[in-house]
């Protein structure tokens, strides 16, 4: 098969395609359900904003200053979740250390932490 170019045609097929007629004809009601579900699909395109949010990150991450600070507010973010969980296992830690420490030195706190 021979490769046609871009600034070629060919008149055989061309004009095939052009006599090409459908015979079979569409289904009843077929554009009116066509624009109906197109209609559909803007309602709820106007209604999710997540969908919302994901059309306004598409157009506005090309630009550099945009998706610097996108990526700079997810790091920080990522950075205080870390801080604060790393803090609350420092304190639990904290506290179970210290408690046996103190059982350590004083035996009556030992037997009453095996009791309770």
């Amino acid at each position: 098969m021979k490769n046609i170019e871009p600034g070629e045609t060919n008149e055989s097929l061309s004009n095939v395609l052009r006599d090409w007629k459908l015979a079979t004809p569409l289904p009843p009601r077929f554009q009116e359900r066509v624009w109906s579900r197109i209609a559909r699909e803007e309602i709820n395109a106007k209604r999710s904003p997540w969908l919302q949010f994901l059309g306004w990150l598409e157009a506005a991450l090309p630009r550099r200053p945009v998706a610097a600070a996108y990526v700079t507010i997810l790091l920080l973010a990522g950075l205080a979740g870390g801080y604060w969980e790393s803090d609350h296992k420092r304190a639990e830690l904290n506290d179970a250390l210290g408690r046996r420490y103190v059982q350590m030195i004083d035996p009556f706190q030992a037997h009453e932490a095996m009791t309770k």
